[in-house]
């Protein structure tokens, strides 16, 4: 992640747990996790990504820019608990960020590092910028 996301924090209400956000970190009851990654374009929002020995997972919590606000991620709005082991698969990736580089035969091990670039770039949906500039 460049930057920081905004601070913030929210109660999701499946669960009952408030996440505050500061810098690259989400603190949950008495823990604090680390944001590594994120996937999307930002247009509509940010998930955040964590790792744990070269294995990507989806944290709870994603950044709504439409909506300005932070809120729980897509797939986690009826969990009961705080889930931090929901993995990242390639086809996921696909269509939700630039250039993943998977380690084939795993559901959700990546190279290090895992991405060649962050977010969505142009080529994502565009195709590769040399056709654009012949």
């Amino acid at each position: 992640i460049e930057g920081s996301p905004p601070e913030g924090s929210f109660r999701h209400a499946a669960s009952g747990i408030t996440y505050r956000m500061k810098g690259r970190s989400v603190a949950f009851a008495g823990q604090t996790r680390h944001l590594e990654f994120f996937v999307g374009s930002g247009h509509a929002g940010q998930s955040y990504l964590t790792r744990q020995d070269g294995f990507l997972f989806l944290a709870p919590v994603t950044w709504y820019s439409g909506r300005n606000t932070w809120d729980v991620s897509p797939g986690h709005e009826d969990a009961k608990v705080s889930n931090w082991s929901r993995p990242v698969e390639p086809n996921c990736l696909f269509c939700h960020a630039t250039r993943a580089q998977p380690i084939h035969g795993t559901q959700n091990r990546y190279a290090d590092p895992p991405f060649v670039e962050g977010g969505i770039g142009c080529e994502r949906c565009h195709g590769p910028g040399s056709a654009h500039v012949e």
